[in-house]
């Protein structure tokens, strides 16, 4: 049985561009940006992940989150399935797990959850008005781009198929 894509598929990159490459999830979500996508691809940038997502996270047929890892080799692309934590914590203490399990409180459920990170180096302040990736990062945001927008297309397809099933 495939998933539904009736619900919105959440595309959410998260950090801070003016901190050099920790701006890798908004650079992939702008790259994203460039297509026309229907409105049940859903993408957002923030710079760091809130609690208010979890209401997001419940009420989505599928969440991806882009966001950059200071322990992986620069522009290094890692793939893994965040589940709920078993305890929220809460604070600055928020991860995709701890607001997984939230939607889960709250809500009762919380959308399959994907996050994709861009290993990066470099985490110094920037020009507000000239936000710069290194170039390793910058690779692997264009790699990663590349990647989302396959897996977007497939499931803007599935969405496609469920309109016209019930439609």
């Amino acid at each position: 049985m495939r998933p539904s894509v009736a619900a919105p598929v959440l595309v959410l990159g998260f950090g801070n561009p003016a901190r050099a490459d920790d701006g890798a999830g908004p650079a992939v979500l702008e790259r994203l940006a460039r297509d026309d996508w229907p409105p049940e691809i859903e993408l957002l940038v923030a710079p760091q992940l809130l609690p208010e997502f979890s209401e997001r996270f419940a009420s989505a047929a599928v969440v991806v989150l882009v966001d950059a890892d200071a322990q992986r080799p620069a522009g290094m692309i890692t793939r893994y399935r965040v589940r709920p934590a078993a305890s929220r914590g809460g604070g600055h203490r928020w991860t995709a797990a701890t607001l997984a399990a939230l939607a889960v409180d709250l809500r009762g459920r919380c959308a399959p959850m994907v996050a994709y990170t861009i290993g990066a180096a470099d985490f110094s302040t920037t020009v507000p008005w000239e936000f710069s990736l290194s170039s390793p990062v910058a690779d692997g945001v264009d790699r990663l781009t590349r990647r989302l927008t396959r897996l977007l297309r497939r499931l803007a397809s599935l969405a496609s198929i469920d309109r016209s099933a019930t439609g």
